[in-house]
This record gives structure tokens, C-alpha cells and sequence, in this order.
């Protein structure tokens, strides 16, 4: 089966997309969206789908880390020398 690749990646102020063929065949293989933000997606898949399948991963994955860091925010406020 041959796979395409989606790619999301932040450039200084803007984010941008992209998609690059691979020409070589490959297994068949179960493949998901990467929080490092690319997608090994078959052929067969619409870009589109592709797409909006990893820009939903990255967006949650965002979403997680800003609940972290608002967490260790806190925490860093709260700290004093004993």
C-alpha cells in the first residue's frame, strides 16, 4: 500500500501544512496522527481527512499542556524558602 504523509509545524508566527508522497510501497499498517505533528496516511484517505485528524490531535495535545502549565504556575506562585 503506498502512504502519504500529513505534516503541521509551527513557522515563527504561523503554522503550516503540508503533504509529501511516498512512492514506495509499504505493509499495510494501523498508523495515527503524531503529537510531533505528522501522519503516515494511506493513499486511499482524502488529504483533507488526513489533515483534520492530526490538526485535532495537535489541538488537544495543546490543550493539555496549557492545563500543565497553568498547574505548575500555580504551584510556582505558591512556592517560598524555608
Amino acid at each position: 500500500m503506498r502512504y502519504s504523509t500529513m505534516n503541521i509545524k509551527p513557522n515563527r508566527e504561523r503554522w503550516t501544512a503540508f503533504v509529501t508522497e511516498d512512492a514506495t510501497e509499504r505493509r499495510v499498517t494501523k498508523t495515527l496522527p503524531n503529537v510531533l505533528g505528522f501522519y503516515h496516511f494511506p493513499t486511499t484517505m482524502s488529504k483533507q481527512t488526513a489533515f483534520s485528524r492530526l490538526k485535532q490531535r495537535l489541538v488537544k495535545e495543546h490543550e493539555k499542556e496549557i492545563v500543565r502549565l497553568k498547574r505548575s504556575l500555580i504551584e510556582l506562585k505558591k512556592l517560598t524558602l524555608k
